[in-house]
């Protein structure tokens, strides 16, 4: 009985000519311990991230990465899940803007259950040198990290299949791209413009030819650059 909502029960003894029916409330968000965890849009604030409780997906409890708690943060580490009220939530999202202009956020550490990345999350994060994108991550949102200055390496993690316009714009530093995903069918527009010239962007050997076109003009590729595989 893991669905939220109310049962009747009918019970028959063999002596009673009238069945005993009992009413049973059941919690439901995929669990039958009786904690109801905390609403919908509850948030809460861990090692300055603010998290967000969001709708349960398949029964299961799930958090969003609402914003840095400060914008002075140095280190944003988001674990694969977040307890809040007592009840354990998987963080799965992290929202537009969340960590937006945090200028001095240099590292980053992405939870494994985090599928996909919002627009603008990480853009102007400009003390933000090294970055890896988890393996469940299948979207990475417009602009999520561009105009991050001081960024040199990038990984994109193996369930990649979409890469917003701008994401990576204006990251003059960024020389090394390694991409593990052999599902990513969409690069938009401008999505690599003003990375470094001489960038040399690794991608699975079975997979370059196939990826290499997805990497034209206007995603911001340059005869300059390199892809290998």
């Amino acid at each position: 009985m893991n669905t939220a909502g109310t049962y009747l029960i009918q019970i028959s003894y063999e002596n009673l000519k009238t069945a005993v029916t009992i009413k049973v409330k059941n919690a439901g968000n995929g669990t039958s311990s009786g904690n109801k965890g905390a609403a919908v849009g509850t948030t809460v604030t861990r090692d300055g991230i603010v998290y967000e409780v969001k709708p349960a997906q398949s029964g299961k409890r799930e958090a969003a990465v609402k914003k840095a708690g400060k914008s002075a943060l140095t280190k944003a580490k988001i674990p694969a899940s977040v307890t809040i009220e007592k009840a354990n939530y998987n963080v799965t999202e992290i929202r537009a803007n969340a960590f937006k202009n945090c200028r001095k956020l240099k590292s980053v550490s992405i939870g494994k259950n985090v599928t996909s990345i919002g627009a603008s999350a990480f853009e102007g994060c400009t003390s933000l040198k090294k970055l890896s994108i988890p393996s469940k991550v299948a979207s990475i949102g417009k602009k999520a990290f561009s105009k991050n200055s001081k960024l040199t390496d990038v990984t994109i993690g193996a369930s990649v299949k979409s890469i917003g316009a701008s994401a990576f714009a204006g990251d003059k530093k960024l020389k090394k791209i390694l991409v593990k995903s052999k599902k990513l069918k969409t690069i938009e527009k401008g999505a690599i413009k003003g990375i470094s010239s001489k960038a040399v962007i690794k991608v699975p050997k079975a997979k370059r030819a196939a990826l290499k076109k997805l990497f034209k003009a206007k995603t911001g590729y340059r005869k300059t650059m390199k892809i290998k595989g």
